[in-house]
């Protein structure tokens, strides 16, 4: 008997080994590629240059993404050739691409790249720590990313929503003019991320947000013109949930889209949680994207919580935390962007999901992160027509519509809520006479659409 089980143990630890993606365990480094701050070549100051590269081996081709903290890249041993693969053009690189036998050569297997010209560029993204849960903490990542071959300085900025949040903690400290934070940066070097963190609490219900998006929006503003400023806006849209699943997937910039949106990056964060009792060793992310609705090649790592390395094998992207000791509770994410392919329809919608491995535990599946391609025209959701009166007011207000009102929400200045009020027809009276003067918001809310109207309680 103890045989038996012993034979199964085995079994069952090999079957779980053998589901996981990819195999790292014979990754070995193979070398480094740098950035030349002073001159013509590396051999001075240089710094990580953290970009794609093409490697080819027995006829086929992965892509292999360089290490940001360290400039390393990696691959299981084997004749393999490299070549960079940079977002853009504002470099030239030296040697253009190497041939080495990973495990055997010991000759340079280092890539260099310096200045093309001169070409400021920034990009900014706005990422959350977890989807937006009513009453819990929202935390939020604004990164700022030196996609250029300058040093820059300016000024990012983030925009909250007036109402539904409170913010809590902004890190490093931002300046505070209404509902947007403000941090000026200088001395951001190519290809390195700056990050700016917030902690908000999320004060909306479900019940209120239905339909409807938090909008985040984010914005970077260099000292010198950007060579290209469509990237320095970013909006992030959450939804609010009631609860949430630890490990998603989410798309940031919201589930539908106008069709001047197709072919064009859509950024994805993936979160994990541990959600067991023990430490984590090791974490794989597996994500199997669509090449009918999304060009593999267009793939960019955004950010990463851990160390990790990330390969695009196929149509598979894989981001191996090797030695990353996820704590009970402790969580982690990786963000990319992907451009949507340039011949979908008006109405396709694009679908993405992942997979995520706890040491050698079973998979975890994450929810769907879809987005729609849609004429947005006039909202199907149109706002109502309101009339709030007295207004000012020191008792009972009167709010009518053209529409049955289906519910009214009393938020104070802050945006927090702190009345509640259901309507069956289209005037619902709202008593202010205990609330302290001062300025309140009415969302009122009916089948078709929202209003907000602000109320002076004199």
């Amino acid at each position: 008997m103890k045989r038996l089980l012993l034979a199964f143990s085995v079994f069952f630890s090999l079957l779980l080994q053998a589901q996981m993606p990819g195999n790292d365990a014979s990754l070995q480094q193979v070398g480094q590629v740098r950035f030349g701050l002073a001159g013509n070549d590396c051999s001075g100051q240089s710094i990580p240059a953290p970009v794609k590269l093409l490697m080819q081996a027995n006829g086929e081709s992965t892509d292999v993404f360089v290490n940001p903290q360290t400039g390393v890249y990696a691959s299981n041993p084997g004749s393999r050739t490299f070549t960079p693969k940079p977002e853009n053009d504002y470099f030239t690189i030296s040697p253009a691409s190497i041939t080495t036998n990973v495990g055997a050569n010991n000759h340079s297997t280092d890539f260099c790249l310096t200045k093309n010209g001169s070409h400021p560029d920034a990009e900014i993204t706005v990422v959350p720590g977890k989807l937006a849960v009513s009453g819990e903490t929202l935390p939020l990542q604004i990164l700022v990313r030196n996609k250029g071959n300058e040093t820059i300085s300016g000024l990012a900025k983030l925009v909250l929503p007036r109402f539904y949040t409170t913010l809590l903690q902004a890190t490093p400290s931002a300046d505070i003019v209404a509902n947007e934070l403000r941090w000026n940066f200088s001395g951001l070097r190519p290809f390195e991320t700056r990050v700016f963190s917030v902690n908000l609490q999320v004060t909306a219900s479900a019940e209120e947000m239905a339909g409807e998006t938090l909008s985040f929006s984010g914005n970077v503003l260099l000292d010198q013109p950007d060579e290209t400023p469509n990237d320095n806006t970013f909006t992030l849209k959450s939804g609010v949930v009631a609860l949430s699943d630890q490990n998603t997937k989410t798309v940031l910039e919201g589930n539908i889209l106008p069709p001047t949106m197709i072919g064009q990056y859509l950024n994805y964060v993936i979160n994990f949680v541990n959600t067991t009792n023990s430490v984590v060793q090791k974490v794989v992310i597996n994500d199997e994207i669509d090449t009918n609705s999304f060009e593999i090649s267009s793939l960019q790592m955004v950010s990463m919580s851990h160390p990790g390395i990330p390969v695009v094998i196929g149509n598979k992207v894989e981001v191996y935390f090797q030695e990353i000791d996820l704590a009970p509770g402790a969580s982690g994410q990786v963000t990319f962007k992907i451009k949507t392919k340039g011949t979908l329809n008006v109405g396709s919608t694009v679908s993405n999901k992942a997979k995520i491995y706890f040491d050698f535990n079973f998979p975890i599946t994450t929810n769907s992160a879809n987005t729609t391609f849609q004429a947005l025209g006039v909202s199907d959701r149109e706002a109502p027509k309101v009339k709030i009166y007295p207004n000012p007011t020191n008792g009972v207000v009167t709010v009518e519509a053209n529409q049955t009102i289906e519910d009214v929400f009393l938020m104070d200045a802050q945006g927090r809520k702190v009345a509640a009020i259901a309507g069956e027809s289209n005037a619902v009276s709202c008593d202010f006479s205990s609330f302290a003067t001062g300025i309140y918001y009415l969302k009122i809310a009916t089948a078709s659409g929202t209003s907000t109207q602000k109320v002076v309680r004199q």
